[in-house]
């Protein structure tokens, strides 16, 4: 029996077609993204929501969001490729980093148009607490062990000042920023350590005005968008634009807007040269 060979148009038209195919295969597979907080995740899918679909739009593929729910959860998402691109605190994705689970797509500008923040340590008015010498033996509410403006800054500026965190004060890591401000109203804990712009924006909704601010850190690097280190170079890519030009359009500023409580003004090319060393020194101040 004599073999039949295909026609040489036919194979060529084979040829080109399997990239297309593949092409709208991928366009299909949703682009998964993670948001690491501290937050509930019905409220966090409601906050990120709009923005999962103009980067769907964007890129023209599906977007769908997850809440992994810590560090290892995140990394063992990474690890399995369950997760795309993600959106993490700088403490998160310099651990990441180090593992080589993460690279860089775009850093968040905060609403003071910078890429670092300060934290501060808040104390009852009326615990006639004046200064940071002053917390040790007392219970200090951090937000999280992983968090850069609820634990690393403020525990970094302590030992600065000559407190030795880990010795001196009893840690408790109440999970989220607004149950470390109602402990130290309540009396439950002496202190509280957060992120300074995340409490003026809380200051905005509940009465602080029986707080005072005993101490302002030295800055470290905002939240960043960071994506899987095997994530297709074109993918990258066209995420990375997304977000950079984000501020450009009505409806991305419009989305951006909606974004305040989260700091977010816009998102700019990702400095490595700022962000991890300053990071690195915190670390090394802070004994993590």
């Amino acid at each position: 029996m004599k073999k039949r060979w295909a026609k040489p148009h036919l194979l060529l038209m084979a040829m080109l077609c399997a990239p297309l195919l593949s092409n709208a295969a991928e366009e299909k597979t949703p682009l998964v993204l993670g948001v690491i907080s501290s937050a509930d995740s019905v409220r966090v899918y409601a906050e990120w929501k709009a923005f999962a679909d103009y980067l769907s739009s964007k890129i023209q593929r599906p977007v769908k969001m997850v809440v992994p729910r810590g560090f290892d959860k995140l990394a063992e998402a990474i690890d399995k490729g369950e997760v795309d691109v993600f959106y993490v605190n700088s403490l998160v994705y310099y651990r990441l980093m180090e593992k080589r689970k993460a690279t860089p797509v775009a850093q968040m500008q905060n609403l003071n148009g910078k890429v670092l923040n300060t934290s501060v340590v808040l104390v009852r008015t009326d615990s006639k607490v004046q200064n940071l010498q002053q917390l040790k033996g007392e219970k200090m509410a951090y937000v999280s062990r992983m968090g850069s403006g609820g634990y690393l800054a403020p525990r970094a500026f302590l030992y600065k000042e000559g407190v030795q965190a880990a010795d001196e004060l009893k840690e408790e890591f109440t999970q989220n920023v607004s149950s470390s401000v109602h402990k130290v109203l309540l009396g439950d804990a002496k202190a509280g350590a957060m992120c300074g712009l995340t409490y003026k924006l809380i200051s905005e909704k509940i009465a602080t005005h029986e707080l005072s601010i005993i101490a302002t850190t030295d800055e470290y690097p905002e939240e960043l968008v960071a994506a899987r280190p095997d994530l297709p170079a074109a993918t990258l890519k066209v995420v990375t634009q997304t977000l950079i030009e984000m501020d450009r359009s009505d409806v991305g500023r419009m989305i951006l807007a909606e974004m305040r409580a989260l700091r977010i003004e816009k998102f700019v090319p990702y400095d490595a040269k700022l962000t991890e060393p300053v990071t690195s020194k915190l670390l090394q101040q802070a004994h993590m």
